[in-house]
């Protein structure tokens, strides 16, 4: 059931929503109205967190006998533990503005995925409609995490690579296709299915923000990601 609320939005993001409102054919509601679904649906480990303390702080005042300002200053610890967190995961401006660019060209239905390492996301994979080419682009943090063999093998070995850039492949690079299970695993298949409704034939991306999210084989992990609604 929908509930009537007043949102004030600053100008520029309001900018940016009517903008993607016309590239997506939807209204300005139904993206905000989809922006707090996936707000919902990928809340950052951290608040999650702070959401179990502050429901064990309310049913616990009674019994443990909290007063009010005991149970405020603990609210605001967990509050600036959160923003610290949060503060961690920011992207710098010019790289959130390309970011936003690329959700603007990815198709509806496919998701954006950040690449993180020790919970700091270091890479952005994507695929661009408009190229037909999948897409990635690598960010600051990465220089923290500098992996041995960068997740696009088919860098020249005597390039680095540049922070910021956005490098394309007609052919989703190998790291990430190996977590795709091939037709002989029927378990992994049936769990797709089941789980998620899907098959083999959707789109690539799909299927590694389902079951490729890890992987035994290397340390990083996969989150969707939408920089409308992420930090």
């Amino acid at each position: 059931m929908l509930k009537k609320i007043t949102v004030y939005i600053e100008e520029s993001n309001l900018d940016t929503l009517k903008a993607l409102s016309l590239i997506r054919n939807k209204s300005v509601a139904e993206l905000i109205r989809i922006g707090v679904k996936q707000i919902c649906k990928s809340l950052p480990r951290e608040e999650i967190k702070t959401f179990d303390v502050l429901t064990k702080l309310r049913q616990n005042t009674k019994k443990k006998g909290y007063s009010s300002k005991a149970i405020m200053n603990i609210a605001l610890k967990a509050q600036r533990e959160v923003r610290s967190e949060r503060k961690k995961r920011e992207y710098p401006s010019h790289l959130k503005k390309i970011l936003i660019e690329i959700v603007s060209k990815s198709p509806e239905d496919v998701p954006v995925l950040n690449i993180i390492i020790d919970d700091d996301p270091v890479a952005t994979l994507f695929y661009d409609k408009n190229k037909e080419k999948y897409g990635l682009i690598y960010h600051e943090k990465y220089k923290n995490h500098e992996l041995h063999i960068p997740l696009n093998i088919d860098l020249p070995r005597n390039e680095s690579v540049k922070i910021g850039k956005i490098y394309y492949s007609k052919i989703l690079w190998y790291p990430f296709s190996a977590r795709i299970p091939s037709k002989s695993r029927t378990d992994c298949i049936e769990e797709l299915k089941e789980k998620y409704d899907l098959t083999l034939d959707d789109h690539p991306l799909k299927i590694l923000s389902s079951i490729g999210r890890v992987s035994i084989a290397n340390y990083w992990k996969l989150e969707p990601f939408n920089p409308l609604t992420n930090p």
